[in-house]
């Protein structure tokens, strides 16, 4: 965890209450013009939906590298999948298991 991080130990895991982003999900924000929902949806290890308020979505993995908080864009929805995106962030998190930069 990096040092700057703002989440705190808990007997809960992310696992206890995240829900998984679905494809279904994300097809029923692209049909909207606009988007008032939360502006980021979690899918956990640090894999994430960022949405803006035009509804356009941007899968990107945040995690902690050489103690700072960073967040790496892996593409825009629908041009990357879900699946292609959930596969480009297992890569990801293996090359952060090997400190070198994802």
């Amino acid at each position: 965890m990096c040092p700057n991080s703002n989440v705190s130990a808990s007997k809960y895991t992310l696992k206890d209450w995240q829900v998984s982003i679905t494809d279904k999900q994300l097809k029923a924000i692209l049909k909207k013009n606009t988007y008032s929902g939360p502006p980021e949806l979690t899918d956990g290890e640090g894999f994430i939906a960022r949405v803006s308020p035009k509804g356009l979505i941007i899968f990107q993995y945040r995690c902690c590298f050489n103690g700072q908080n960073q967040r790496f864009k892996i593409g825009k929805y629908p041009l990357i999948s879900l699946k292609e995106a959930r596969q480009i962030h297992k890569r990801m998190l293996e090359h952060q298991g090997c400190k070198s930069k994802p």
